[in-house]
């Protein structure tokens, strides 16, 4: 499979543009991300390393979110592996934002966890997640990413399954919306006081909203940030799950 972006891709968009300089922004393990700047502006072309899985999955939970208020880029291409995309200005966020991004934050991802699908897991149609339970779908996660991290030499004498094992019966709740599910630092962009992105909705899955919640809890490191973000989402989550997910979260996510 072809992976690097080049102008061919470009052309399936606008055959008229040309690029005049190209950055590779790619922080995950599956796909190229490219920031192409042409003459015609800038774009984010995203393209799949091994397999279109993440793309097809990133299209699917894309088309369930209708609310243009979020500030989530823009599709303007698409195919089975390549997606393009509008620029966002920004930095990557860090923990040391103004605090009204966070809370910002907060309400975005509140609004993404207000719309409800079916199934558990990642997506294997539009609004309809791979698996009857949360707690299968939590079972398939860690498959995909436990033999990442048992290669890593600071995690490979943990004990991961065991952990997940020890909390998975409280994932089999009902509640099944949009979760992000990468709800790291990385994946948001800023500008001054003001959230300009959420990227990559590569792993973005139908189930409990606790997920995102737990995820971006483990990824902050203070603790004002995190008051905040919550500020902005409200409290009416399941404290249990979101309790027992920061451990399993912390070992089976990338």
């Amino acid at each position: 499979m072809q992976t690097m972006i080049t102008e061919v891709d470009l052309a399936k968009y606008n055959p008229a543009l040309k690029i005049l300089k190209r950055e590779e922004l790619t922080q995950g393990w599956d796909r190229h991300v490219t920031l192409l700047e042409t003459d015609g502006g800038k774009y984010v072309a995203k393209k799949g390393k091994k397999d279109n899985s993440s793309t097809c999955n990133e299209l699917r939970a894309k088309a369930l979110i209708t609310n243009e208020t979020l500030p989530i880029p823009k599709i303007v291409y698409k195919d089975e592996n390549l997606i393009i995309e509008t620029y966002a200005e920004g930095h990557t966020m860090t923990d040391s934002e103004p605090l009204s991004v966070y809370k910002q934050l907060g309400q975005c991802v509140k609004e993404l966890n207000k719309i409800k699908t079916a199934g558990f897991g990642f997506f294997k149609d539009i609004g309809v997640g791979e698996f009857e339970t949360e707690k299968d779908a939590m079972l398939d996660y860690m498959n995909i990413y436990h033999p990442k991290f048992k290669a890593h030499p600071m995690l490979k004498h943990i004990d991961i399954p065991s952990i997940v094992h020890k909390h998975i019966d409280i994932f089999d709740n009902k509640v099944s919306v949009l979760i992000h599910c990468d709800l790291h630092l990385d994946n948001m962009l800023v500008n001054g006081e003001k959230l300009t992105a959420i990227t990559d909705f590569g792993d973005a899955s139908a189930g409990p909203p606790e997920r995102d919640i737990a995820k971006f809890y483990v990824s902050i490191g203070k603790k004002a940030a995190w008051e905040s973000f919550l500020e902005g989402y409200g409290k009416d989550f399941d404290e249990p799950m979101y309790s027992a997910l920061i451990p399993c979260l912390l070992y089976t996510s990338d």
